[in-house]
């Protein structure tokens, strides 16, 4: 299969899917969904984001837009066995822009950059622009949001083919669940198969590397990190190919993007007041105790990491705990998926791959599963910490998917080929059916 057929051919069938699945997934379904839409929405308006005294940072949004998603969190979020019917569809269709604007927190997204929301905010833009209703801009905003992803992914997969990993990834039930979605994990999953696909191209001295394709890496690398600060490390990424290829200029421009990237990370969590779980610390005196007692650190992580129930809990949303993590897939999803996984994983490695473009993949995806874990310790959980809580397991995902770019050559045996072909093609159907079977049934049912 050539690069256009292989990209075309990615980008209907993410299309197609997502269709699918959006069209069956109700309003506000996915984790912090209201908080995304609501950052889309500021930047939709061009509204920066306020903090009010006394309050966790937001904006000030349209009164319709709050009573949308009041309506679709309150009949269904964390009521596993609420279903959504024809009343609450009704309500939510009959809500219209009001105009008038009052201030909602919504901390759970404002430290991200705005310009990662711009596919969910020109949806939005568009439906209020044209009078359409809440509901129905907000499924525009769904749609643009996946006609995004899918046109990023299926670039990435002309730039360097997936291998069998990497597609399995992409086709669990809860990678699929978020990319249908509007939250911000569709896009930051997208961004990261982008950076990765550049990245093991860009590692291959002796093919050529456009301007266009550099520009890419370093604008990849730079949403990435300011939407998943935890992914921060993946900003080597792109000075690790510009040196291997002796590009000072590109290298120079790297540099300076990974500084302002680092910049709004810090700036975003300096400006940003969260008060949606009381602790009875702040996070400086978190940060400080562990910086005088490191130990007591690796600690906590190590009871966390090696508590078989977390570890449980970690796989089951990995692969696909729906909803705000209230609707399971059937148990025989999780041992379906290990198989699947592990069978994708032996047809990837290969050793036809150079040290660097195998280990600083590996490294960044492992400091972002540390940077996960530790920034969970300080800012969610309270001390004194027996064990890291608030950790879901789709904040793995992209790295899971940094770590299977790090496997494979893009050169693969006409045999492999065709196991990838049928392996990849086998997932996928049972990953959709069982994802489309469960949001029947525990959505309307």
């Amino acid at each position: 299969m050539n690069r256009l057929s292989r990209g075309a051919l990615t980008f209907f069938a993410i299309v197609a899917i997502g269709a699918i699945l959006s069209a069956l997934i109700p309003p506000m379904q996915s984790p912090d969904e209201n908080d995304h839409i609501k950052r889309a929405y500021l930047l939709s308006a061009l509204s920066p984001t306020v903090t009010e005294p006394g309050r966790s940072t937001g904006g000030y949004f349209d009164d319709a837009l709050q009573q949308y998603q009041v309506l679709n969190f309150q009949a269904l979020s964390t009521k596993p066995q609420a279903r959504f019917d024809a009343k609450t569809a009704a309500d939510g269709s009959a809500i219209r822009w009001s105009g008038v604007r009052h201030y909602v927190d919504m901390a759970g997204a404002a430290p991200y950059f705005p310009l990662g929301y711009l596919p969910a905010a020109i949806g939005l833009r568009i439906g209020e622009s044209l009078d359409l209703g809440v509901g129905a801009s907000y499924r525009l905003a769904r749609a643009v949001t996946l006609i995004t992803i899918a046109t990023i992914i299926a670039y990435a997969f002309t730039i360097f083919c997936p291998n069998a990993l990497v597609i399995c990834i992409l086709a669990l039930p809860m990678t699929m669940f978020q990319m249908s979605s509007a939250s911000a994990d569709g896009m930051s999953f997208a961004w990261t198969v982008l950076a990765a696909s550049l990245f093991r191209r860009g590692m291959e001295k002796e093919e050529p590397f456009p301007l266009w394709w550099s520009v890419l890496l370093i604008v990849a690398s730079f949403m990435i990190s300011t939407s998943r600060p935890q992914l921060i490390a993946i900003l080597v990424l792109a000075p690790v190919v510009f040196l291997v290829r002796n590009d000072r200029r590109a290298l120079a421009a790297s540099l300076i993007a990974a500084l302002l990237a680092v910049g709004w990370v810090l700036y975003g969590a300096s400006h940003t007041v969260d008060l949606r779980w009381p602790r009875s610390v702040t996070t400086g005196q978190v940060v400080a105790l562990y910086l005088h007692h490191p130990i007591e650190l690796v600690k906590v992580v190590w009871r966390t990491l090696s508590n078989p129930a977390i570890l449980d809990s970690y796989w089951r949303q990995f692969v696909g705990v729906l909803g705000w993590l209230d609707r399971p897939m059937p148990p025989i999803t999780y041992k379906l998926a290990g198989v699947g996984l592990i069978v994708a994983l032996a047809l990837s490695c290969s050793r036809r791959v150079g040290a660097f473009a195998r280990t600083v993949p590996l490294l960044v995806a492992a400091s972002a599963v540390l940077l996960t874990l530790v920034a969970l310790l300080i800012t969610w959980t309270d001390q004194p910490a027996k064990l890291i809580i608030g950790v879901q397991g789709r904040y793995f995902t992209a790295p899971a998917i940094l770590a299977a770019y790090a496997l494979s050559s893009r050169y693969i045996g006409d045999q492999r080929s065709i196991a990838r072909l049928v392996v990849c093609g086998v997932f996928i159907v049972a990953s959709v059916s069982m994802t489309v079977s469960t949001l029947i049934w525990k959505y309307y049912l």
